[in-house]
C-alpha cells in the first residue's frame, strides 16, 4: 500500500461507527471487480449463471421482453438443465439448485408480455427449482388499486433493488435486467467473488422479502408463500407492515447481535494478548485471503419501518470532515429536502452532485405526464442551486449534468475521499436513488464499502472519472436555455408530486 495516500487516521477510524448499525462482513478487496461497461454487465450475467451450481438469486425491479433478456433466461435455462441433466447421471456430489427471482409486481406484470411471461417457461419446466416472487406495496389497495392504470399504479410504491447472486458471487447494482442496461445505459456495478457471508445475508433477505410477497404460479396466477395467509392488499394494513417489517428488522438484528458478539471477543481478547486486533472473527473472515475490505449492507423500506440506509447516508454527510470530497450520482436529482439540507447547511465535505441531463433521462420524451418529468427535476435542480448561490456555497457545493450521446444515465451512489487523498476509502453502490421515492416509499438496497485496498481504491476511482467525464458543470446559464424551461404547471405541482417520481 502506497502510505503516501493515507490520511492521518485509518481510513476504518473515520467510519468505525457503522458497525453499530449495520451488519458487517470483513473480504480480500483483490476478489472484488468494478464492472465498467453496461455489456460488461451483461455478459459477466450470462457468464456467471452458465456457471452456477448451486442457487441463483436475481432480485430487480423488472425483466424486459427483448432478444437480449432472453438471451439470459436461456442461460438461465441452460443452467438448470445441464443441473437435470447430471442429477440423472447419477452424481453423487451434485447439489440441489435453485433459482430465485424477485421482482416488482405492478412493473414485472405490465402489458401483455412482460417479466411474468418472459419466466414462465422456467417455471413450468423446472418447477420444483424455480420460484418466482413479486413483491406489491401494502399501500396500493383499494381505490388506488382498482382504478390507477398500469404505469401510474407503479408510483405508489415499488421493490426497486437489484442484486444478482450466482452460487458465493454477487453483482450489486443499480442495473435492471433490460437491453438499454445492457447497452447505453450508464450505471453501476460491484462484482464480488467468493463471499459467501455476504451472499448468504442477501440471500436471506430476498427470502425474507418473497415470504411477503405473491408468488407466480405456472399457469400465470399468483399465490402466496407456504404458510402465508395475508394479502398485502387486502388483510389489515397496518398487521401486514408490522409482521413484514419485522421480518426484515429481525434479519438486520440478528447480524447486529452477531457483531456486537464479536466486537466483545476481540475486546476480551485485545485485553488479554494486549493487542489490537484491528480483522474480524473467524466467523465474519473471507474464505482465503486478508481483510483489507469491509462490506455493510444498507436496506430502506419506510412503509415497513426501515429507514438503515436513511439514518447511515445522513450520518455519513454530517460527520465528514472538512477537506473530505464526495462524488455523489443520482439518476434523477429529486434530493429528499433533508437530504438538500444537510449537504447544504451541516455537512463540511466538498460535494460534486451529478445528475443527468434532460436529453440523458429515460422519461424524455415520453409522451403524457411522463414527458413533464424532466422538467420537473430541472426545476428541483434550479431551486437547490439558487440556495447554494445565495449561501454563497459554490465553491463547496457543485451540481453537474451528465451527456453522452445516445446514452441514458442511472448512476447512482457515491464516491468518498478522506481529507488528503488520491484515492476513495468508501462507496456507496446499489439501487436508491437519495430521492423521495427511495426514501419514502420504495423497497431499496446498497451497500457501504470501505476499503484500504489500493488496487480497489483505483479501481473505483477510475470508474468515478469515467463517469465523471461525460459531466458538464451546471451554472446559472444552464437553466436559461430555452429547452430548459419549465412549465408553469409543473412547477405549481412539483413540491406535491417529487415523492412519486
Amino acid at each position: 500500500m502506497d502510505k503516501t495516500l493515507i490520511s492521518n487516521q485509518p481510513p476504518m477510524a473515520e467510519f468505525q461507527w457503522l458497525n453499530t448499525v449495520a451488519p458487517c462482513f470483513g473480504v480480500d478487496g483483490n476478489n472484488i471487480r468494478v464492472l465498467q461497461h453496461p455489456k460488461e454487465f451483461f455478459e459477466t450475467l450470462k457468464e456467471e449463471s452458465s456457471k452456477a451450481n448451486r442457487r441463483i438469486v436475481l432480485a430487480a425491479l423488472y425483466l424486459g421482453t427483448g432478444t437480449q433478456e432472453q438471451e439470459l433466461v436461456d442461460c438461465l435455462c441452460s443452467a438448470l438443465e445441464k443441473h437435470n441433466l447430471r442429477m440423472k447421471q447419477g452424481d453423487s456430489h451434485e447439489q440441489d439448485f435453485t433459482l430465485h427471482v424477485l421482482l416488482d409486481y405492478t412493473r414485472g406484470s405490465r402489458g401483455v408480455k412482460n417479466s411474468r411471461t418472459m419466466l414462465l417457461p422456467l417455471l413450468q419446466k423446472f418447477e420444483d427449482h424455480v420460484q418466482v416472487a413479486l413483491y406489491h406495496t401494502p399501500d396500493l389497495r383499494g381505490v388506488l388499486k382498482s382504478f390507477l392504470p398500469e404505469r401510474f399504479n407503479e408510483i405508489i410504491g415499488l421493490s426497486h433493488i437489484k442484486v444478482y447472486m450466482f452460487d458465493d458471487n454477487l453483482i450489486i447494482s443499480g442495473a435492471n435486467l433490460s437491453e438499454s442496461y445492457f447497452t447505453n445505459r450508464q450505471d453501476r456495478y460491484l462484482m464480488l467473488k467468493n463471499c459467501p457471508q455476504v451472499c448468504e445475508f442477501f440471500d436471506k433477505l430476498v427470502t425474507a422479502v418473497s415470504s411477503f410477497s405473491l408468488h407466480l404460479q405456472p399457469d400465470d396466477t399468483l399465490g402466496l408463500a407456504e404458510g402465508v395467509t395475508e394479502y398485502p392488499f387486502e388483510d389489515n394494513i397496518t398487521e401486514f407492515k408490522v409482521k413484514a417489517g419485522n421480518k426484515i428488522q429481525s434479519l438486520l438484528t440478528t447480524y447486529l447481535d452477531k457483531e456486537a458478539q464479536n466486537h466483545q471477543l476481540r475486546n476480551k481478547s485485545n485485553n488479554q494478548n494486549g493487542k489490537q486486533n484491528e480483522t474480524k472473527t473467524d466467523e465474519n473472515k473471507p474464505l482465503t485471503g486478508e481483510v483489507d475490505t469491509w462490506i455493510y449492507p444498507l436496506l430502506q423500506l419506510a412503509p415497513l419501518g426501515i429507514t438503515q440506509d436513511e439514518f447511515v447516508t445522513q450520518k455519513l454527510w454530517c460527520s465528514a470532515s472538512h477537506g473530505s470530497k464526495i462524488h455523489l450520482a443520482s439518476g434523477y436529482f429529486n434530493l429528499t429536502q433533508q437530504y438538500m439540507d444537510v449537504i447544504a447547511d451541516v455537512s463540511k465535505a466538498n460535494f460534486k452532485v451529478l445528475m443527468a441531463a434532460p436529453e440523458a433521462m429515460g422519461f424524455y420524451g415520453a409522451q403524457g405526464i411522463a414527458g413533464a418529468v424532466p422538467g420537473l427535476y430541472t426545476h428541483i435542480a434550479k431551486g437547490f442551486y439558487n440556495h447554494i448561490t445565495n449561501m454563497k456555497q459554490t465553491d463547496r457545493i457543485s451540481l453537474h449534468e451528465f451527456y453522452r450521446n445516445r446514452w441514458t444515465f442511472h448512476a447512482k451512489g457515491l464516491w468518498y475521499y478522506l481529507p488528503g487523498q488520491e484515492l476513495p476509502s468508501l462507496t456507496l453502490v446499489g439501487s436508491p436513488n437519495f430521492g423521495g421515492r427511495s426514501v419514502y416509499k420504495d423497497f431499496e438496497a446498497q451497500i457501504a464499502m470501505v476499503t484500504t485496498n489500493k488496487c480497489l481504491r483505483q479501481q473505483l476511482h477510475q470508474e468515478q472519472t469515467s463517469i465523471y467525464s461525460f459531466a458538464k458543470l451546471v451554472n446559472s446559464e444552464t437553466f436559461i436555455q430555452p429547452n430548459r424551461q419549465v412549465p408553469r404547471w409543473v412547477q405549481m405541482v412539483a413540491r406535491f408530486m417529487k415523492n412519486f417520481f
